[in-house]
């Protein structure tokens, strides 16, 4: 009997190159360390963090794919996903944002 990799069905990890998983790498931890923790209490009580948005900006979270000549990171717009993607595991709200 076959067996399945169902943590990564389409074995979608195997398709990212080196830069793209590190990209996800960084940004789930800064997510799981950053935006996680409080994300309980901002929800009960109806609270948004604008300060997770300015270490968002100094990761180069927001505009990920501007050049680096304008100020961006220079990502791809797979990295984008990527970063959308971890954000969006934790809170669609900040994703959203």
């Amino acid at each position: 009997m076959a067996s399945a990799p169902w943590d990564d069905l389409l074995q979608f990890d195997k398709q990212l190159d080196e830069t793209e998983r590190q990209v996800r790498d960084s940004i789930r931890s800064f997510c799981d360390q950053r935006l996680m923790p409080g994300i309980t209490e901002a929800n009960r009580h109806e609270k948004f963090d604008r300060s997770i948005f300015t270490d968002m900006g100094d990761l180069g979270m927001l505009g990920a794919t501007l050049p680096e000549e304008y100020g961006g990171p220079g990502l791809n717009h797979v990295c984008y996903g990527l970063i959308a993607r971890e954000v969006e595991r934790v809170d669609s709200a900040y994703r959203s944002a």
